[in-house]
């Protein structure tokens, strides 16, 4: 999106192809370790992780509508 919609050159998204790479991993991984150090707090944590996603989504998707909104 950055080259196609904005212009980035290509040549400039190094830094986004690598954490992109890496990010799966990453989330993985911090997910285990909060889950191994909240034993017994399992519920409220997956619970404010799934209302934060829930947030982003709304964010997300008001942002696509704006877009399309403002490019009609």
């Amino acid at each position: 999106p950055m080259v196609r919609h904005y212009g980035c050159p290509p040549e400039a998204m190094g830094l986004v192809r690598a954490h992109r790479a890496v990010e799966t991993g990453h989330r993985h991984d911090s997910w285990s370790m909060v889950l191994r150090h909240a034993v017994g707090h399992e519920a409220p944590i997956i619970d404010a992780v799934e209302r934060a996603l829930g947030a982003w989504l709304a964010y997300r998707a008001g942002v696509c509508e704006a877009e399309t909104i403002a490019s009609s």
